[in-house]
């Protein structure tokens, strides 16, 4: 006799972001944006490294235009471009924790 199994492998959770309110969009603390939970690391470090890049490029842009003696509009740009990188690096690392936690 026989005995056949079947064993049914189970994907196991991976880390993903979780919620992650940011930027003071008012003076009693209301956030304007967020960051989504759910969204797999992979895809975060993704659109992290793509934030980061055009923070770079923007920072390059008003590096050029001071030493030109122009005033520089790419500064804010990258200011509000770090800023949610950060935002989003929270988030992660955040998912990181709580997946370590299970």
């Amino acid at each position: 006799m026989s005995v056949t199994t079947i064993h049914q492998t189970v994907a196991s959770p991976k880390a993903v972001t979780v919620q992650h309110d940011f930027w003071n969009a008012t003076t009693n603390g209301d956030k304007l944006f967020s960051v989504r939970g759910g969204i797999p690391l992979g895809d975060a470090f993704d659109q992290l490294s793509l934030l980061i890049a055009a923070s770079q490029s923007a920072a390059e842009e008003a590096r050029v235009a001071i030493s030109a003696g122009e005033v520089p509009q790419s500064h804010w740009a990258a200011s509000h471009m770090l800023e949610f990188s950060y935002a989003l690096v929270q988030s992660m690392h955040q998912g990181v924790i709580d997946h370590e936690k299970r």
